[in-house]
This record gives structure tokens, sequence and C-alpha cells, in this order.
């Protein structure tokens, strides 16, 4: 089943950019349409004034999962890694279930991301007393380059599918 279809244009305008600018950082990212293609994460990553980290996030989603096992991501990249995060709740400070993935580079992909695969983190780091994920209220998606990844990426996104 498709989850993101990024032809939706309401759909679409639920993604915005979580980067180190938070923090003071300087890196940039932005989720952009490429039509008949799908959508492209791109942007840079920067480690001045201890920053390192650019991601876009849908939030606001009700996402009932419980009869899928996981994600399918329908991607071309660029060679570097990328996690996708998944939220149960947006307000507050919630941890984040993600998991990383590694790109090709240039050549398309479908990678699966089991449910049960998924480790919860809060601001980078690993949250072990967290609950389990719950895959029948999904909150929010996204994608997000760290780990001293510098530069400028790209990941284009054909389709986010359950499975």
């Amino acid at each position: 089943m498709k989850l993101i279809d990024f032809t939706i244009p309401n759909l679409f305008a639920q993604f915005q950019s979580i980067d180190d600018r938070v923090m003071g950082g300087v890196s940039k990212s932005s989720l952009q349409i490429r039509e008949g293609i799908g959508a492209i994460f791109t942007g840079s990553v920067s480690a001045a004034n201890g920053g390192g980290f650019a991601s876009v996030r849908a939030s606001g989603l009700v996402i009932d999962a419980s009869k899928y096992q996981g994600i399918l991501l329908k991607i071309c990249g660029d060679g570097k890694s990328y996690k996708l995060t998944l939220l149960n709740q947006t307000h507050g400070d919630p941890p984040a279930y993600e998991s990383r993935f590694t790109t090709l580079h240039s050549e398309d992909q479908q990678i699966q991301i089991a449910f049960a695969d998924l480790e919860a983190v809060r601001r980078g780091q690993r949250v072990l007393s967290a609950p389990i994920f719950n895959r029948a209220h999904i909150q929010a998606i996204g994608f997000l380059i760290s780990d001293k990844q510098y530069g400028s990426f790209s990941l284009m996104i054909e389709s986010i599918s359950l499975y």
C-alpha cells in the first residue's frame, strides 16, 4: 500500500525541514517535488557551529500500519547513508524510531525497513527505556542525514509504501 503520494499537494506541504539550525548549526535541507519522478531530499550538512545534521519530516499524520511489517522505499541516492524516522507522537519530546539505510550512487533501489528493526533515539542517542514502536499509531515520517557526512547530499524518493 502506497503511504506517501507526492502528487498530493496537501500531503507534500506537511514536510518541513528540521536541521541543526535549531541548535545554532548551518546545515540546510529541503524536500522538493520533481514532476513525474517523486521528491528529492537535498541540501548540505556542515559541522560549523556544532552542527552536523539535516532532516525533513511530515507531521500530523494518522497512519495505522498494524497489518503491515514495515516500510518500502523506492529511492535513488548518492552513495551516502540516511535514516528513515518515524514517530508515534509529535508533542513533547518523544523518541524517534529510526533505521539506517545506505544508498548506491545513482542507482535505483528498493529498501525494506521492518518495523521490528527500528531503534528508539532522542537527539541522536539511543533510548533503551522507550516503549516498543507502535505501528498502529504513526504520526510523523521523515528522513535524516548525519554521522559526519559533510557536504552536499541528494536522495530521490519515488515512493514510500507499506509492506
